[in-house]
């Protein structure tokens, strides 16, 4: 304790300061939380000289007599929460394979400990569009959990990765402290990042097959995050682009961009009868090329196609070739 007067006057005020119950360095918290504490006052002694003899009085120093009273601390009604998360909370951009990581602590102010969190009464749901919801509690195998000042922090460890560009939802709830209080079900979000590049799937024809002269030439454009972006999709076939809308225009691939003076509509309608199209969702554009003239037999058909998709990842070009008539092409593509 600490005498905030003076030693030799007519006061002093005794200060008592017990530490942290918790042992938490800067935790502010000196008593236990509903808990009745007997507080006993004595053995101090005035300066009253050992041989004053004076008017009968006896010789000091005089000792006080004990006092002795008692206090009960208010009870802890404060309900545990989340102080901190890994990813943070609405935040993008994040690894498909990144671990979740809460922080739950018992606190009744920023630096006054709680009686202490029961940590095996905290449960997690996480789950999105690619990852079926998944309740996970401090015994599951993906969890593992470590001390922290005031509380726990779970690292839960999925089992497989989220998916491309996704919306990751994170529930924690039924958290209890030491006396039962129930925490407030917090839930929060966060989005995955998408870092692959669209691709070209299900030629038909398939590259270096054989075609007829008035054949259409079919593909699917895919993506497995954010989705194709149909303004930066350009086709190219036997000398003429196609694009959506039409018109001249500018594709940017790996290294390059190529400027072009003029393209046909891939929506169609480019002549009567044109059954040029495109169809689906971003993450899977079929696009069906209906040249105006027929194809001449034994001559080979190149097709190019650059994309890239809406987080602005840019495609390898895709070339390859088809043959009009019997016999195969030569190899030119890539798949």
């Amino acid at each position: 304790f600490s005498c905030s007067g003076t030693w030799g006057t007519n006061l002093c005020n005794v200060t008592v300061n017990p530490d942290s119950p918790l042992g938490i360095a800067g935790d502010n918290r000196n008593f236990e939380y509903n808990t009745t504490y007997t507080v006993t006052i004595s053995d101090f002694q005035d300066l009253a000289s050992a041989s004053q003899d004076q008017l009968g009085d006896a010789n000091g120093p005089n000792t006080m007599d004990p006092k002795v009273y008692t206090f009960t601390t208010e009870s802890d009604d404060d309900a545990p929460y989340v102080d901190d998360e890994t990813p943070t909370r609405g935040s993008g951009g994040n690894s498909v394979d990144t671990n979740i990581v809460i922080d739950v602590v018992d606190k009744k102010s920023a630096n006054v400990s709680g009686v202490g969190l029961d940590a095996t009464t905290c449960s997690f749901n996480v789950s999105s569009a690619t990852f079926a919801l998944t309740t996970y509690t401090s015994v599951s195998a993906e969890v593992s959990t470590a001390a922290i000042d005031y509380g726990t922090r779970f690292t839960i460890n999925p089992g497989t990765d989220f998916g491309q560009n996704e919306t990751v939802s994170i529930s924690t709830f039924n958290c209890e402290d030491l006396v039962g209080n129930v925490m407030t079900t917090d839930n929060w979000t966060f989005i995955t990042s998408d870092t692959d590049d669209p691709y070209v799937d299900q030629r038909d024809p398939a590259n270096d097959a054989g075609a007829d002269v008035d054949d259409v030439i079919v593909f699917h454009v895919k993506d497995d995050g954010s989705g194709v972006d149909l303004s930066e999709l350009v086709v190219y076939v036997n000398g003429v682009y196609y694009t959506d809308g039409g018109g001249a225009g500018t594709v940017t691939t790996t290294g390059t961009a190529i400027s072009f003076g003029s393209s046909l509509d891939f929506n169609g309608g480019n002549y009567v009868g044109d059954t040029t199209s495109f169809a689906g969702t971003a993450a899977d554009y079929t696009i069906t090329i209906d040249p105006e003239a027929n194809f001449t037999s034994g001559e080979s058909i190149p097709v190019l196609i650059y994309a890239t998709d809406i987080s602005g990842n840019i495609m390898q070009r895709d070339v390859y070739s088809i043959t009009i008539g019997a016999g195969a092409a030569p190899s030119c593509g890539n798949g």
